[in-house]
């Protein structure tokens, strides 16, 4: 009776524990950041670049015109590693998110007399399919860089000197890497450039083309709150996680949501 009785708890002292130390995850979840649909147009203040493709070419009364679609939602796949050390109340945790999808979109400086209008390229072309950015549709790409400190308040079952599952809470910092939007504000400060004094329409077109790809990304710094939950197999080294984060300042845009959700569930070596 006795030698069964043994051999399970030799078992399970080799074992790696049900209380998981360090874990090394991936993930897949939804982030709700989005984008408004609009169609705005600036006549008077033209951004540098077309002030002086006006006067060159002799547009008295040229309109940029910025018009796109809505985009409500990304996909978002995601690595996060953690750190429970022993006699520490709280835990580590450090992990890397990208989040993106697409929108149409269209900017347009329009002459009235038709001659010399131009059209921006603001789409992505690929010469595959991206999964979740449509083809000449123009992308939406937030990349985050967590680090937190988490709380675990409920571990279970509480009796056990094995706890598989737990909840937790925290918060941490983030650094953002996030694309602009096709709006009026970010159009106009992308355009304040000098070059414009040319006749050659397609090189202008180019040329505003290629500014727009160059400053489509920017940085920034924030924050996050998190909520999740952990079950660790007991004797196997694999852990499932699901997680809620609230992030705080993730826009680079005024056009795009600033405080979005993400939500993610994943699998993990945990030891």
């Amino acid at each position: 009776m006795k030698s069964p009785l043994l051999a399970t708890a030799a078992v399970l002292a080799a074992a790696p524990s049900s209380h998981a130390l360090f874990g090394l995850g991936f993930s897949y979840g939804r982030n709700t950041s989005s984008v408004s649909s609009s169609t705005e147009t600036v006549s008077a203040g033209l951004p540098t670049y077309l002030a002086d493709y006006a006067v060159a070419n002799g547009i008295t009364a040229g309109t940029l015109v910025i018009d796109r679609a809505a985009l409500d939602g990304l996909q978002q796949l995601g690595v996060k590693t953690w750190l429970d050390l022993p006699l520490i109340p709280v835990e580590f945790e450090a992990g890397a998110n990208v989040a993106w999808g697409s929108y149409k979109s269209k900017v347009l400086f329009d002459d009235p007399t038709g001659t010399h209008s131009l059209e921006v390229k603001t789409g992505l072309d690929t010469p595959v399919p991206v999964w979740g950015i449509g083809d000449g549709e123009t992308p939406y790409v937030s990349t985050s860089l967590d680090a937190s400190v988490r709380y675990p308040f409920l571990t279970l079952p509480p009796l056990s000197p094995l706890k598989p599952f737990k909840l937790y809470a925290g918060g941490g910092v983030s650094w953002f890497y996030a694309s602009k939007v096709v709006s009026k504000n970010d159009v106009v400060d992308m355009f304040n450039i000098s070059g414009g004094t040319t006749t050659d329409k397609a090189a202008a077109e180019a040329a505003l083309s290629s500014k727009l790809k160059d400053d489509f990304y920017e940085s920034s710094f924030g924050g996050h709150l998190l909520l999740g939950a952990q079950f660790k197999l007991p004797v196997v080294p694999l852990a499932f996680y699901a997680d809620g984060k609230w992030y705080f300042n993730a826009a680079t845009s005024d056009a795009a949501t600033d405080m979005p959700l993400a939500v993610s569930v994943g699998a993990a070596f945990a030891l």
